[in-house]
């Protein structure tokens, strides 16, 4: 075998230079790099890999902690329990009618109208002491909403009532002050504020009878959440809701609903205990001025048991908010370690380390993550409390406006918390090439822009006047500013259809769909289109050329070598970039040199590292100054010193030398993202 590989040799030392590269290829190589790396590159490829092992091992905890959070709050909100809780409430509520006249709560117009609903239609879904079949109800199913959802104490009714003033001189600042002489002395309602006169009438005069003293509804009153008005409960009925209907029938004998009265907001508390969820139905009429009425429900769905760990779902949470909590702590402690111990107390220095907005989302994400723990807390032992009261007084109304108002805060602050979680994940898909490009093409498009949306604005709220004024007293959808808005919005993207706009006839309508069309349509989403593009076109090139650099000097890493980067202690790299930057005397770097002051100055890195890091820049087909070469690697560099013979190879000036001061042209070593700093080496 000896002999075949010398004589191999010897014949290979006979060829020409042509058949000498026929030999040589026909073994698959590595691509030859340069043997001489220049410092700068070196430098900035080093910072580029130090910022993504950090960007790595962040999105990694950030994954895990999305994950976790994610669960935990899917279990919390559980939206098909809810949402079948609630669809059940507000079918028997709005759209069922146990009423003669078949009257439902959407068909409330007038007073009258209103107390044929809430005498015949909910006054039985409550106290009917009888089922739809004629059959006495069980214990079970009395004071039910559907047989399922059993009503806690009973329900509150609370009414709002106009401020009467004069239209006098003396109250030129209301609305209701006429100059007319006809008008003048005239007394008109006013919403300025909320009326707490005590009123009642039998056919147009005040009662005084002991049975109107008797009834508190006719008195304002403030009840445990502070919310005041005329207001009275209906509660459990040791009468079979005699008593109840009777107190119906006085209200509207003296008149509870007038020309007086602003709403009436009926609030009913349900707790079903096969979805253990209660919930709070809040059914309101307003009368307007004009003598209009509108009606709306707001049916909200609490957990007020999360951590009954009898049922294993909430076992689960438990364990997922458990290492929710554990991963924000985690959290606190590493800011506080980058902030007190990194940048050494400095919060200027903190910011610069890691930028502006990623600074900025560390500290939102900690401080929000850090409320919805201690609110959660604090919900927790609110709806404990409010239990125990329930349970201390089950035929009494408790209010349940604090857990659900407490529930919507809740809910807005896991919102928002989604929210700025969503934006910090495309931070962090920096550690790919496409997300990295995607992110500095927008970060590059934002001056342009900023620069474009004023003009965009102005349009948009200048369409925005002229479709409230035109076609605001026909379509409710434009009606007032904020839903014309909205639908020039819509027009914008193609999403309305102006058919009945166009329908509504008028040149001016004509003129208002067809230009918004081609400003909207045509000329601005173009617009907005062609910076982001020509952003992408600048970057893509500009990326093309960096990769050229790369890989003349670097081989593309596997994935093996990027986690083991991202397992890689933080203090080699460290080591490394220190070092580059003390070899400021070379413009160039070659392997023997590098390899050497890393042996002479880091003593205690294992043989087995060092030889990963360094394939990194140099193969075994260019470190002939460590390595005898063998036969066909002869070969390979005879071939190479033929093809350089007016040179070796250098790098690109721009590299290591300056650009010319009119020089405009993009160079080929500068690196998008890593600059040399003077305090870091690294921006």
């Amino acid at each position: 075998m000896r002999k075949v590989v010398q004589l191999t040799s010897i014949l290979m030392r006979m060829q020409p230079d042509s058949e000498i590269d026929i030999i040589a290829n026909l073994r698959p190589q590595k691509p030859v790099r340069e043997t001489q790396i220049p410092r700068e590159f070196l430098l900035q490829d080093l910072c580029e890999k130090r910022h993504y092992r950090r960007r790595a091992r962040k999105l990694t905890m950030f994954i895990t902690f999305l994950v976790i959070y994610l669960s935990a709050l899917t279990i919390d909100r559980d939206i098909t329990s809810r949402s079948l809780a609630r669809r059940t409430i507000a079918t028997e509520l709005l759209a069922t009618s146990h009423a003669p006249s078949g009257i439902t709560f959407a068909q409330i117009t007038d007073g009258d109208s209103f107390w044929d609903w809430f005498g015949n239609s909910l006054m039985p879904t409550v106290y009917s002491q009888t089922t739809s079949q004629g059959l006495p109800r069980s214990p079970s199913q009395l004071y039910t909403i559907a047989t399922r959802s059993t009503v806690l104490g009973g329900f509150h009714v609370m009414q709002q009532r106009y401020f009467v003033v004069n239209s006098s001189s003396a109250n030129k600042h209301e609305l209701c002050y006429r100059s007319l002489d006809q008008l003048r002395d005239s007394k008109c309602l006013s919403t300025s504020s909320y009326s707490t006169d005590a009123f009642g009438t039998v056919s147009g005069v005040n009662a005084s009878d002991d049975g109107f003293r008797t009834l508190g509804m006719f008195q304002y009153s403030v009840n445990d959440d502070s919310m005041g008005g005329f207001q009275t409960s209906f509660l459990y009925s040791s009468t079979k809701g005699e008593a109840e209907y009777a107190k119906v029938k006085a209200m509207q004998t003296y008149q509870w609903i007038d020309l007086r009265t602003w709403s009436v907001e009926v609030t009913i508390p349900a707790y079903n205990l096969n979805l253990m969820k209660l919930v709070v139905a809040t059914l309101r009429v307003e009368f307007s001025l004009t003598g209009g009425v509108t009606t709306s429900s707001v049916i909200q769905v609490v957990n007020v048991q999360p951590y009954n760990i009898e049922y294993s779902r909430n076992l689960i949470r438990v364990v997922y908010e458990a290492l929710y909590v554990l991963h924000v702590m985690y959290f606190i402690a590493a800011e506080m370690w980058n902030l007190c111990i990194v940048s050494g107390g400095s919060l200027r220095k903190y910011i610069s380390r890691l930028g502006m907005l990623e600074a900025l989302g560390e500290i939102l994400t900690i401080v929000v993550n850090s409320l919805i723990i201690a609110y959660r807390w604090y919900i927790t032992m609110y709806s404990t409390n409010l239990r125990e009261k329930i349970v201390a007084s089950s035929s009494s109304y408790v209010s349940m406006i604090g857990l659900t108002d407490g529930d919507d805060f809740f809910v807005g602050l896991n919102t928002f918390n989604v929210l700025v979680l969503t934006t910090r994940s495309l931070v962090y898909f920096q550690v790919t090439d496409g997300g990295r490009r995607l992110l500095h093409s927008v970060y590059s498009a934002m001056p342009d822009i900023l620069s474009f949306l004023p003009i965009y604005a102005a349009v948009l709220i200048g369409y925005t006047f002229v479709g409230n004024m035109l076609y605001g007293l026909t379509f409710p959808e434009w009606s007032t500013l904020t839903k014309s808005f909205y639908r020039v919005f819509e027009m914008n993207f193609g999403l309305y259809d102006p058919s009945a706009i166009y329908d509504a006839g008028g040149v001016l309508g004509m003129i208002f769909i067809i230009s918004a069309t081609i400003i909207f349509c045509v000329i601005m989403l173009n617009v907005f289109l062609a910076i982001l593009m020509s952003t992408w076109d600048s970057l893509t090139e500009k990326e093309a050329e960096n990769v050229k650099v790369r890989e003349k000097y670097r081989d593309k890493m596997s994935y093996r070598e990027l986690i083991g980067l991202i397992f890689l202690r933080e203090s080699v790299l460290n080591s490394l970039i220190g070092m580059v930057v003390r070899l400021e005397s070379h413009d160039t770097i070659s392997r023997q040199l590098f390899e050497e002051t890393w042996r002479n100055e880091y003593k205690n890195v294992s043989n087995w590292l060092r030889q990963r890091i360094l394939r990194w820049y140099w193969n075994n087909s260019n470190d002939t100054d460590t390595h005898e070469a063998s036969p066909t690697t002869q070969a390979q560099q005879k071939a190479n010193s033929t093809r350089e013979k007016n040179g070796p190879s250098m790098p690109p000036p721009l590299l290591h030398e300056k650009s010319a001061p009119n020089e405009t042209s993009q160079q080929p070593g500068k690196f998008l993202t890593a600059r040399v700093s003077p305090s870091d080496h690294c921006d």
